[in-house]
């Protein structure tokens, strides 16, 4: 027979007389407190009220930036009687506040209508063209859902609008 090491064959004869050995309780240490008192704990936190200050100030100037717009919004919903002629007046103002006078004071017709399908995502207007000259410039009625369509856009110029 092989000659096993000495710590395996005291391994074996503890086993077989383990049912003999009453075991004890481990020894467990004392609990110790969990406090903030490191430099690292007041460094997260300063970092954290540092990032909610910023997103808080750039929030706000944000919202202040955009003052404009909820004004014109607010100017087209007061209106008593809906026209594109008072609509395309209060986006041609938002325009010139925003744009400036020089760029955009000039602009009618067509290209205007391309301006503003530049200047904004997702809003159609060249494609009602023909309807917008004639409520504009000949004063005639359009078509309700046209009527409609039109003011959505220009709802959606303004909230969307980018330099």
């Amino acid at each position: 027979m092989t000659q096993q090491p000495q710590h395996i064959a005291d391994s074996v004869q503890l086993s077989s007389g383990a049912k003999e050995i009453a075991l004890q309780g481990l020894y467990e240490p004392s609990p110790f407190t969990f406090t903030f008192e490191t430099v690292g704990w007041s460094i997260l936190l300063g970092v954290i009220v540092l990032i909610l200050m910023l997103v808080l100030i750039f929030q706000v100037r944000k919202y202040i930036h955009n003052r404009y717009r909820r004004e014109a919004i607010q100017e087209m919903e007061a209106l008593n009687q809906v026209t594109l002629s008072a609509i395309f007046t209060i986006i041609k103002g938002v325009a010139i506040q925003v744009f400036g006078r020089e760029q955009v004071g000039a602009l009618h017709g067509g290209a205007w209508l391309i301006f503003l399908e530049k200047s904004a995502k997702g809003v159609q207007f060249t494609q009602y063209e023909t309807d917008i000259c004639l409520a504009l410039y000949a004063d005639e009625q359009v078509d309700e859902t046209v009527q409609q369509e039109i003011i959505s856009n220009a709802k959606k110029w303004i909230l969307t609008h980018a330099r």
